[in-house]
C-alpha cells in the first residue's frame, strides 16, 4: 500500500520544516502558489517532489484536484501547511483502516501549528 501527500502551500518556508520531518517517509508533492520566501526549496531539500503554480490560478478544489493528477500513491493524503500530524505514526494509522473493504474514509487528527493557532485566536 503506497500513499502520497498532497500539500498545498503559500509562503511556508518556516512552517514546512516541522511537517516535513514528520512525513519524511512518505511521497510528497508540494504545490506551491508562487511564494516569495523560499518554499520550493525548503521541500526539495527535504526530498518533496513541488509543483509550481501562479498564486492567481490557486483555488481550494482546482489545485488539490491537478496535485492529484499528479501522484501515484494507492492512497492520497491532502494535508496543510499549518497543521502537523498528531505523532510520527500518522499516516500509518491513518491507512491501517483500509485493510477492511468497507472503509471508504478516514480522518486523523491533526495540531495546529503555533502560527496557526494566533490567526484563529
Amino acid at each position: 500500500m503506497r500513499a502520497s501527500l498532497v500539500i498545498p502551500t503559500l509562503n511556508a518556508a518556516k512552517e514546512l520544516p516541522a511537517l516535513l520531518e514528520t512525513v519524511q517517509a512518505q511521497t510528497v508533492l508540494v504545490v506551491d502558489s508562487s511564494s516569495k520566501d523560499g518554499t520550493s526549496d525548503v521541500a526539495k531539500r527535504f526530498g518533496a517532489r513541488t509543483l509550481s503554480i501562479p498564486r492567481s490560478e490557486f483555488d481550494h478544489g482546482g489545485t488539490r484536484h491537478a496535485a492529484l493528477m499528479e501522484t501515484s500513491g494507492d492512497f492520497v493524503l491532502f494535508m496543510t501547511q499549518d497543521a502537523l500530524p498528531v505523532d510520527r505514526f500518522y499516516i500509518e494509522r491513518l491507512l491501517e483502516p483500509f485493510s477492511d473493504s468497507e472503509v471508504a474514509m478516514v480522518s486523523g487528527r491533526q495540531l495546529a501549528q503555533p502560527a496557526a493557532r494566533r490567526t484563529c485566536a
